[in-house]
């Protein structure tokens, strides 16, 4: 008789308790403000899944234990290693309350040294790098100021009026203003704008309002024609103050693609000013 209730129970056990190698859940409870998970039982180097996040790498034995912020909102996780799923209760688990009314607003931190250009109606333009003046004394015949913007996924450190919302140009000792490179002999086709082959922020030339920028890095390519700013043309007009030269042979430059934009269609209203915190000199 004894025999016989002793194969009962080892039956029992076999059919009712799960394989050796079965995914088991030894222990999930709050820990350090996470909810720490860990077991046995996954395939090897199963990736697991945890309220149907991936979450962590079983290892070759398929022993697992990580953390994570995810915590269910009924403190029953659930986690599958893609072929078995299996759920345990989170240990030190409550459910959440309700959320308390905000604090109140803490005080004004300290502002941060540094200028800024702002329009006219105090939208930000970008941040000032640099004072633009004459070459020989330009710290007392200041002209604008250099700032440094986003467009897109490319930073522009462009020259600035100090007193308007355009863009300036300098020109160089033949009262050229400006340059445009194209690969057709007539200035005709997607501008090039001369441009290294590796740098900081994205080279640029400014025609009139509109600022054209280099959308990659510059490398040699064959180019036919030039356009350029200046008044006493000597090639083709293109238009006003517009000059095309033919390249003849064709050069070798340093360029890149362009794009353009100009601060009007951005809704940036003249005339601009500077803005920030500027520390002060002790006093003697």
């Amino acid at each position: 008789m004894r025999t016989w209730i002793a194969l009962l129970a080892l039956v029992v056990f076999i059919l009712f308790s799960p394989p050796a190698d079965a995914l088991t859940i030894s222990g999930a409870k709050i820990d350090k403000g996470g909810v720490l998970v860990k077991g046995k039982g996954a395939a090897p180097f199963a990736q697991l899944t945890w309220e149907g996040q991936q979450i962590a790498q079983a290892t070759k034995a398929g022993t697992f234990r990580f953390t994570t912020s995810i915590l269910p909102e009924d403190c029953v996780g659930s986690l599958s290693d893609g072929t078995e799923t299996v759920s345990a209760i989170v240990r030190s688990c409550g459910p959440q309350g309700v959320q308390g009314p905000p604090g109140e607003q803490g005080e004004p931190g300290p502002a941060g040294f540094g200028l800024v250009l702002r329009d006219a109606n105090n939208q930000l333009v970008g941040v000032v790098t640099d004072f633009v003046g004459d070459d020989e004394n330009a710290l007392i015949t200041a002209k604008g100021v250099t700032v440094a913007f986003r467009v897109g996924s490319q930073i522009l450190a462009v020259r600035m009026n100090a007193d308007g919302a355009r863009a300036f140009p300098t020109s160089d000792s033949n009262g050229v203003t400006w340059q445009l490179w194209y690969q057709s002999d007539d200035c005709s086709g997607p501008a090039l704008v001369h441009a290294g082959p590796s740098t900081l922020y994205a080279a640029y030339t400014v025609v009139g309002p509109t600022v054209y920028y280099a959308t990659a890095s510059g490398e040699s390519q064959t180019v036919a024609s030039r356009a350029q700013g200046e008044m006493q043309c000597q090639g083709t007009v293109v238009g006003p103050g517009q000059c095309c030269y033919k390249l003849e042979p064709p050069e070798q430059v340093p360029v890149a693609p362009s794009a353009t934009f100009d601060f009007a269609s951005r809704g940036l209203v003249a005339p601009f000013h500077l803005d920030g915190s500027i520390p002060a000199l002790p006093s003697p």
